[in-house]
């Protein structure tokens, strides 16, 4: 009568020294339930400390003082409060000394922490208002199982005793047809049962004179007090520990549960698989059906996913547990953090127990728990919370992540934008000065102008403009890369016509260069966005005609790659430029594909490049599923030592061509008679 007394002076203590509260509960391992006025003081009494912010344990064992000390010693626990009224027991018989206090004992035992004992004055009442007989209750595998030793041992003792030997060992017979009986009792009723039967029989059957009741010699009584107290112990203990062994393999069976919850949450990706999982965790662990609803960060609750159990006995439909009773009381559990629903004082006319899903400051969830007529055991209810805290966690580390990503995203577009801004602003002077000057020129100065030298002039717009073209195409293509409005509109397309229209739309200065194509196979076909692969191309060859003197010589080849590792793969098409250039240092190398980076080797030209060029290359070519690398040229194919060159690949999805042969071979004549334009026209 006194717990919640000293539930709310402990929830007072810990929060004066800032410590956290444990409630223990200690359970018998006889394994029969409580009577209904102790369940409900124990259900009232745990919901108080859980209101006031308590972590409930569930510990067994017959000791009070003993499992409490063994706990505060295990855990970090620094003091153990109590209540006083336990002095107050009677004594068990007049002329015993009255039983020790739980409190003194555990004084006595408690070696880490510290007892604090509250002062009761509500009057003591026994932990249990079931009689001493109810731990003796007889159940029917109890007769059987007596039935059974005793008529086993009496018809093997008769063997024996026909064969001669001693009646020891019979009583041996006796002894182990009890134990081995009580291998399959229930109730400690067997052992009051078995004990004097055995007694009886063993004294009918094989005591002089036979068949009576009566027995002569000084040795009997003893024999059969041996035979009584020995049968009475071995029986009991042996049906207590066959009553731990089970509850000590309900305990692993729910451990291995959680731990097994903890593991699976771990590998879960996304908030609605760390839910999942734990509804089917929690539908391992109860047998029943699940409904979980998920609370938004803005604390809007979303619509509720049920998980069938699967069991046949189940007497539930779905509909019933989503209708707008249940969304309501969930929505109160979310709202106020607190347990509602069936088997609670609160919203209690709901099919399901309603549980909140908590994080370390908001709830994240709520978990409806569809429950038999009976309540869950303390251990379930504990072992159950457990695991909504785990899942709680989890979402929102789950949360944590995804915003912090959120939050490197945005920040990396804005220092994208910023770069782009800078770039521009700084970049788009010297083309833009150029070509205003040109035309201030022209403007004002047309008429004393030789046409040598307009020409020269327009040409210098001409080159600016398509400078500034380039680069707005370029700056397209990132913008929507990194939006991520980028569609790819890939068909099957010949790599060397590819190559050529490129060739339409490079730098003028392109033409003080060697720029060669070599495809060995004129039918090669990959699959691609073509203008986009195309910008790649551009991209390139104008970076080599950037960075490399007049006069150097810049090669574009395509060849099919090795094939694909998986079955039915096409292989790859490789593409590589490359130039005979004073090559890119191996320590630049892992950076030019970096958005804004501009290598050390500047050409004329060099300082207006705003370095978009080489990472849009590398973004176009990963979305294909292709991949680009930079290494030097061999050895063989270098101009000169103090010339290493460049070479930049990459590769695409290669394309069986399926064509009719002769219409194949006329297309190959065709393009190696000149036949196509470089357009790839005819």
């Amino acid at each position: 009568a006194g717990n919640a007394t000293v539930i709310r002076a402990a929830a007072r203590l810990a929060a004066a020294y800032h410590g956290t509260l444990t409630a223990l509960v200690v359970e018998p391992v006889d394994d029969q339930k409580p009577s209904k006025e102790d369940a409900r003081a124990l259900h009232a009494n745990v919901e108080l400390a859980e209101e006031l912010g308590a972590h409930v344990v569930t510990v067994y064992g017959d000791d009070l003082a003993l499992q409490i000390a063994q706990y505060a010693l295990s855990g970090t626990i620094s003091k153990t409060v109590i209540g006083s009224s336990e002095n107050s027991r009677k004594r068990t018989l007049p002329f015993l000394p009255p039983r020790e206090s739980v409190g003194s004992r555990l004084a006595k035992l408690s070696c880490t922490a510290d007892v604090v004992v509250i002062a009761d004055r509500h009057e003591a009442r026994p932990t249990s208002s079931r009689p001493l007989t109810a731990r003796f209750k007889p159940t029917r595998t109890d007769f059987a199982a007596a039935f059974l030793a005793l008529v086993g041992a009496t018809t093997l003792g008769l063997l024996l005793h026909e064969a001669g030997l001693a009646s020891s060992t019979v009583l041996a017979v006796y002894l182990m047809a009890v134990l081995l009986g009580s291998l399959k009792a229930d109730s400690f009723f067997y052992s009051i049962l078995v004990s004097p039967l055995a007694v009886v029989l063993f004294n009918y059957f094989f005591q002089m004179p036979r068949f009576t009741l009566t027995a002569y010699g000084l040795n009997y009584p003893f024999t059969f007090a041996f035979l009584f107290v020995t049968s009475m112990v071995v029986s009991s203990l042996t049906i207590r520990m066959r009553h731990e062994a089970q509850m000590n393999a309900r305990k692993a069976y729910r451990t291995e549960v959680l731990l097994e919850t903890e593991h699976r949450l771990q590998e879960a990706n996304g908030v609605d698989s760390i839910l999942s999982t734990t509804a089917e965790q929690v539908i391992k662990l109860l047998r029943t059906t699940v409904v979980i609803y998920q609370v938004s960060p803005s604390g809007r609750l979303l619509d509720p996913i049920p998980f069938a159990s699967g069991n046949p006995d189940e007497d539930v439909t779905m509909t019933s547990l989503v209708g707008d009773d249940e969304r309501a009381v969930a929505a109160w559990v979310a709202g106020n953090n607190k347990r509602a629903g069936k088997g609670t004082g609160t919203l209690m006319n709901t099919r399901c127990l309603y549980l909140s899903i908590r994080g370390k400051d908001t709830v994240v969830g709520v978990a409806g728990i569809v429950l038999a007529d009976e309540d869950l055991d303390a251990f379930e209810k504990n072992l159950l919370l457990v695991m909504l805290d785990e899942c709680g966690q989890a979402v929102e580390r789950e949360r944590s992540a995804e915003d912090a990503h959120r939050i490197r995203l945005k920040a990396e577009q804005e220092s994208l934008r910023a770069n782009l801004l800078r770039s521009i602003s700084h970049d788009l002077r010297t083309p833009l000065t150029s070509i205003s000057g040109d035309a201030s020129i022209l403007l004002s100065s047309a008429d004393v102008l030789t046409d040598d030298k307009k020409r020269a002039i327009y040409t210098d717009i001409y080159e600016d403009a398509l400078w500034l073209v380039n680069l707005v195409e370029n700056l397209l293509v990132v913008t929507r890369l990194d939006n991520g409005t980028m569609t790819l509109k890939t068909e099957p397309e010949l790599v060397e016509d590819v190559i050529r229209e490129a060739f339409h739309h490079l730098n003028r200065k392109a033409a003080l260069h060697d720029v060669r194509v070599e495809v060995d196979d004129p039918l090669l076909m990959a699959q691609m966005d073509g203008r986009l692969i195309m910008q790649v191309i551009i991209n390139l060859v104008n970076n080599a005609v950037t960075y490399t003197p007049e006069g150097s010589r810049i090669t574009v080849s395509a060849r099919r790659a090795e094939r694909g590792q998986q079955p039915g793969s096409m292989g790859l098409v490789a593409v590589s430029v490359a130039d005979d250039g004073p090559g890119i240092a191996p320590a630049d190398r892992t950076e030019i594909f970096t958005m804004f980076y501009k290598g050390k080797n500047v050409g004329s030209d060099a300082r207006r490049g705003m370095g978009l060029g080489l990472a849009l290359c590398k973004s176009i070519v990963e979305i294909h599923g292709g991949t680009i690398a930079v290494d030097a040229l061999p050895e063989k194919e270098r101009t000169s030592p103090d010339r290493p060159g460049t070479v930049i690949t990459f590769t695409l999805p290669a394309v069986e061509y399926e064509a009719d042969h002769a219409e194949a071979e006329q297309r190959a004549a065709a393009v190696a008679a000149g036949a196509y334009d470089e357009g790839g026209g005819a």
